[in-house]
């Protein structure tokens, strides 16, 4: 019935639950599979927080949560930021914005390595956002950067 490499494919699929109704978020979790990671952004996140989250998760157990809130702040603030996160939601994965830095991204994952090792919590695929899809050439110069998009990404990335 299903392609022989059905559940590899499956561990790819992403779906995004952008919405302020957590009925829709539970509705929408119920009946996928449950390989199908969960992205859940600032629309969602910033309407339940933490408990939102550990509302979907109790719908399905075994939901694998994609945090995407773009962490961007000095690096302290985002090491314990994502630090919470961690500990409270156990993310799959989740966001920082490549434009923090090298010193922000650095002390977000060895913070999060300090976790796994202390906590033994497995640890979130951390994925650094770069230039932001909505900007083109225009925005880019209006913001003051000089590059192409595809070359600032190159640079953050």
């Amino acid at each position: 019935m299903f392609p022989k490499n059905y559940n590899d494919a499956m561990k790819r699929i992403i779906c995004a639950i952008d919405t302020k109704d957590i009925e829709v978020a539970n509705r929408i979790i119920s009946e996928i599979d449950s390989k199908v990671i969960i992205k859940l952004g600032l629309e969602f996140y910033t309407s339940f927080g933490f408990a939102g989250i550990s509302k979907l998760k109790k719908y399905n157990k075994k939901i694998k949560i994609f945090l995407d809130l773009k962490f961007h702040d000095i690096p302290n603030t985002v090491a314990q930021a994502v630090h919470s996160c961690v500990l409270n939601i156990q993310p799959h994965m989740l966001t920082l914005h490549a434009s923090g830095g090298s010193k922000m991204l650095n002390a977000a994952v060895n913070n999060v390595a300090k976790i796994e090792k202390e906590e033994g919590i497995v640890k979130p695929l951390i994925l650094a956002v770069t230039v932001f899809t909505s900007l083109s050439a225009s925005h880019m110069l209006d913001l003051g950067w000089k590059d192409k998009v595809l070359d600032q990404v190159l640079n953050y990335a």
